[in-house]
């Protein structure tokens, strides 16, 4: 799996959750969270839901995901990854996570009006 499609999926769902003037650093996005980042003078880092557990395991109950191991792959809300794709079984799961809660978000956000 390249790792640009692995930040280009945490970036997409930053930005559905309202997450601003993201950059880069060093393999970590850097940004401003939706709450303003008051604390950390307006930037902290995005989560690394493709990465992190931690990061990836709420989105299952906030977007109402069944995930599914199988196979040679792994479904998370209508959402099929190959295993052989990515490093490991686990890291292929949480791309399906995102991927999944991504076309979620976007749908929300589409049917309020808002900008996908």
């Amino acid at each position: 799996m390249d790792d640009s499609l692995v930040m280009d999926a945490n970036a997409r769902l930053a930005a559905l959750k309202g997450w601003t003037n993201m950059v880069d650093v060093g393999g970590a996005l850097m940004g401003r969270p939706p709450d303003g980042g008051e604390r950390g003078r307006g930037q902290a880092m995005v989560p690394d839901w493709c990465g992190d557990w931690s990061a990836a395991g709420p989105l299952i109950g906030e977007h109402g995901l069944m995930v599914e191991a199988m196979g040679a792959g792994g479904c998370a809300g209508g959402v099929y990854v190959r295993f052989d794709a990515f490093a490991d079984r686990d890291t292929a799961l949480r791309f399906a996570i995102v991927a999944a809660a991504t076309h979620r978000l976007a749908r929300r956000v589409a049917k309020a009006g808002g900008v996908s």
